[in-house]
């Protein structure tokens, strides 16, 4: 799907069951993957300086994270395969570095963010020739619930992505870990094709309070968690 346009649609998080009811009935789910919960723990500056990006939306932004995945049926996290990601973003343009870590499951639960076993995401990525100049710390998880599907008709592929949430964070970065997890009122979802309209069958998202939007999961959750300190 490379080249493909990406369209994104928000809204609130309690209309899920209704939307899965409709892209169950139009759509097969993706034969691979068709439900899992995807999970990412990013990293900032001290100065938040990846999160500015975001909300000042600046031409160039830059996310870190650690991904990895579990599979509902199964409770179980494919190959225990975590991956460390780079997100640039250029204007509209935008390029992932991937490449698998070391660190495992053990090592992500570990509760102390602040761990030299963490130093590692930085590490691996500087050995393979990523110049990262400035510190970086872990900060937060960002969690939620992935639905996939396949639209033939329309040759997309669609994604639900709801219960999105921050079930754990640096409590030397954010001082609120009482407060957790934290959940967003938001849900995305997400088209991948060659059409930049919304399919027919999902127009009724729009009287229930669907809107295109660039939505990052990352900026929404920093957002939140601030209104939380204050």
């Amino acid at each position: 799907m490379d080249g493909n346009r990406e369209l994104k649609l928000t809204i609130n998080n309690k209309w899920n069951p209704r939307i899965l009811n409709w892209l169950n009935t139009f759509c097969q789910p993706d034969p691979e993957y068709p439900y899992s919960t995807i999970s990412s723990l990013y990293y900032d500056t001290y100065n938040w300086d990846c999160a500015a990006e975001k909300v000042n939306s600046y031409y160039l932004k830059t996310k870190y994270r650690l991904r990895w995945y579990t599979l509902f049926e199964q409770n179980e996290n494919p190959n225990g395969a975590i991956f460390s990601e780079v997100k640039h973003r250029i204007g509209s343009t935008r390029k992932k570095f991937r490449l698998p870590s070391s660190l495992t499951l053990n090592d992500i639960n570990y509760p102390d963010f602040n761990d030299s076993r963490f130093s590692i995401f930085v590490k691996e990525l500087r050995a393979q020739g990523l110049k990262i100049q400035k510190t970086i710390t872990p900060v937060y998880v960002v969690r939620y619930c992935r639905h996939r599907f396949v639209d033939s008709l329309y040759s997309s592929r669609i994604c639900l992505d709801a219960n999105i949430e921050v079930p754990r964070i640096n409590c030397n970065r954010i001082p609120c870990a009482s407060s957790l997890p934290m959940r967003l009122e938001t849900a995305v979802v997400e088209i991948k094709g060659s059409n930049e309209n919304i399919p027919p069958y999902l127009q009724n998202l729009i009287s229930l309070g669907c809107r295109k939007a660039s939505f990052s999961k990352y900026e929404a959750c920093y957002q939140k968690l601030l209104n939380m300190l204050n």
